[in-house]
């Protein structure tokens, strides 16, 4: 029950909330850039972390197309060809056939070479860190959010509690002022 005795800043949760996402939101240049699409922090969180998930399957991939790289280039050296036992004339109907997919992979290749540096750098190799920071920043932000749950239930109750208790009073007043009005009224007829 300790944790119901605390007392919670809500500024300094609120300004520590503000910071947070202004550092999120900033644009390059360092100042405050629009707000994203993003409805709240949580799904901020989630779309980050969907991001990450859906970039790292994607390293697999480009991964997989760097290690058939040999076998690509030995496809598409002359000396492949030459050990086909194929005329000249179906080898060249082949590699005319073939031209548009063949400058189609060569351009991803040199992309993904381009990439290379990229794919290897220390960027990829910190995302599981930051995954644990996330799921750990998303915990918090749930448990925050439930606080936030129950303490709006118990501003609801007070605040039923609160007009019940000030209906009460009014009509405490009301009866009483109608007994004086009463009373003030017999009081003058009286004396008439």
């Amino acid at each position: 029950m300790a944790d119901d005795d605390k007392v919670i800043d809500w500024s300094s949760v609120e300004s520590r909330l503000e910071e947070l996402e202004y550092l999120v939101y900033k644009a390059k240049d360092g100042k405050p850039a629009e707000r994203r699409r993003f409805r709240s922090v949580a799904d901020g969180i989630y779309i980050v972390q969907d991001r990450l998930n859906r970039s790292r399957s994607g390293k697999a991939n480009i991964k997989q197309a760097w290690q058939q790289l040999d076998f690509l280039h030995k496809i598409i050296s002359s000396e492949f060809f030459n050990k086909l036992n194929v005329t000249d004339d179906v080898k060249t109907e082949i590699i005319l056939a073939s031209e548009p997919y063949l400058k189609d992979v060569a351009q991803h290749l040199e992309k993904i070479k381009s990439l290379e540096e990229f794919i290897n750098g220390d960027a990829w190799k910190s995302v599981p860190d930051q995954m644990g920071k996330l799921q750990a920043l998303q915990q918090i932000f749930v448990k925050q959010q439930d606080e936030v749950d129950h303490l709006t239930g118990q501003v609801q109750e007070l605040l039923i509690n609160y007009n019940s208790a000030v209906s009460k009073q009014f009509i405490e007043w009301d009866k009483t002022i109608t007994k004086l009005e009463i009373k003030l009224g017999v009081a003058e007829k009286e004396e008439d």
